[in-house]
């Protein structure tokens, strides 16, 4: 299935790519059409596999955790430009998002923690009447990891290479904080 959203570039920065899918459904099927949405795009811009893969995970965590809290309508937004690739999911419901402490035998509620974990950065914005929760992926070091040839699945991830693991960061995603690594 392809969607036929125009590649929008009314940044100032030509090199910035977006693409928007206004009304996403809050069903069983709204993070496989999102997960769509974002795989076609990223492939359409060359971005390497080791980045699209991560923000498909990320993006159906955000698109999850929007139809489970959130309310209609939902909308995603993918910006793409040379140092990053940034996911955004608005809702109507003004209710920030926690980061849930981790309980380890709980069957979900993990979410967060992944976006928390696999993002260079992330967060959550107001944005009347709802929010914009929002992550960024970084492209720098997958297009460095690309560059070593068909030995590159071999070693750590890129991300894990470049971004070791941190403790998290309850308070940004209450405050809307920007975090940067």
């Amino acid at each position: 299935m392809t969607h036929d959203v125009p590649d929008l570039t009314s940044r100032p920065d030509a090199d910035t790519r977006i693409a928007v899918l206004p009304h996403l459904a809050t069903a069983a099927t709204a993070c496989a059409e999102a997960r769509r949405f974002v795989a076609e795009h990223l492939r359409r811009w060359n971005v390497p596999y080791q980045v699209s893969d991560t923000v498909a995970l990320l993006t159906s965590e955000l698109i999850a955790n929007a139809v489970r809290h959130g309310q209609p309508p939902l909308c995603l937004q993918l910006d793409v430009d040379d140092h990053r690739v940034r996911v955004e999911v608005s809702d109507s419901n003004p209710v920030l998002p926690v980061l849930p402490r981790s309980d380890f035998e709980a069957v979900g509620g993990r979410g967060l923690w992944l976006v928390d974990t696999l993002a260079r950065a992330s967060g959550c914005t107001p944005w009347p009447p709802g929010k914009v929760v929002w992550c960024e992926v970084a492209l720098i070091a997958a297009q460095r990891w690309a560059r070593l040839g068909p030995d590159r699945d071999r070693g750590p991830s890129p991300e894990r290479s470049v971004a070791p693991t941190r403790v998290l960061s309850v308070a940004r995603f209450r405050t809307g904080r920007r975090r940067r690594r």
